[in-house]
């Protein structure tokens, strides 16, 4: 045998070691699929948003600064670094702490199983999730300068890399989510809560401010200034949303306006109608089919 041949019987005899390859699927536990807003502002030290209420999930994170938030009843304060999600349909409002400038990214999204795998309060970001979250800024900078994303020119890869940030952004939080900070802690945000929770209590009956200071024990003016610092707005505006909302509740049960109107202390279903209205700027009729019906949140069809 010449050396050819002995290299070719050589290579011949060699064999590839086999591999069994067992594959592990990959679950997809949350899934974000629609953006509402996404925008990086700065605010003036004066600055005091009155608050809202929507179907969205919103996320802001303190790039620089100091801002405040409540979100129902809870009260956030919040410095660099920090984060508050409020769930869809809490009335939740922000102002400027310190009288100083506060930048914020804010995110509002819809989608799957937020409910489960997205926590909510405030959470002070770890060194991990603040580079997620630089991430997340360059691309709201670079794609979402206006407050509306859905007019931004992006790529289907650019889509995906910013519903990626959030979605992983969010999900290490939810891995976490027993670590959500606890409402501010004072004087002031103890009474408001205390008041707010005394409204939810008596959410059936046509609250005034005269009641309420007799009840919670608090003057009138100091009672004024404790909401137009929380809330941005009125005492008697916060109540009709809270009342708003379980009147919503009530219609998502299938209750009939005349049956609320009973339940809730009306003193008749047009009063209760005209209520809502103003409140709403829609009539429960509008709100049911439009709002209701089309999320699958009432039992009448």
């Amino acid at each position: 045998m010449n050396f050819a041949d002995s290299k070719k019987e050589i290579r011949m005899s060699y064999v590839p070691e086999q591999h069994t390859f067992i594959p592990r699927p990959l679950q997809s536990s949350l899934s974000i699929d629609r953006l509402y807003t996404a925008m990086i502002c700065d605010f003036s030290g004066d600055f005091v948003f009155q608050g809202e209420s929507h179907d969205m999930w919103e996320m802001s994170c303190i790039l620089s600064g100091a801002a405040g938030f409540t979100a129902g009843t809870e009260i956030y304060e919040c410095q660099q670094g920090d984060a508050v999600i409020i769930p869809g349909n809490l009335f939740h409002t922000s102002w400027a702490m310190n009288k100083e400038t506060v930048q914020l990214l804010t995110v509002s999204f819809t989608g799957e199983w937020l409910y489960r795998f997205i926590p909510t309060g405030k959470f002070t970001l770890t060194p991990r999730e603040n580079r997620i979250l630089q991430l997340l800024a360059g691309s709201v900078r670079q794609f979402c300068s206006d407050r509306e994303p859905c007019d931004a020119e992006m790529k289907p890869e650019d889509e995906q890399i910013l519903k990626n940030l959030l979605e992983t952004l969010v999900l290490s939080l939810n891995l976490r989510r027993n670590e959500s900070e606890q409402k501010a802690v004072g004087t002031d945000s103890d009474r408001f809560s205390e008041i707010t929770e005394y409204m939810k209590a008596h959410i059936r009956e046509p609250l005034d401010v005269s009641r309420i200071c007799l009840d919670c024990g608090i003057g009138r003016s100091v009672l004024k200034e404790l909401f137009h610092r929380y809330t941005g707005a009125g005492v008697i505006k916060y109540y009709n949303y809270l009342r708003v909302r379980h009147i919503i509740r009530l219609l998502g049960e299938g209750k009939t306006m005349a049956e609320i109107a009973e339940q809730m202390n009306f003193s008749s279903q047009n009063y209760l109608s005209s209520f809502f209205k103003r409140e709403t700027g829609m009539t429960a009729r509008q709100y049911r089919s439009e709002k209701l019906i089309s999320r699958g949140e009432t039992q009448t069809p």
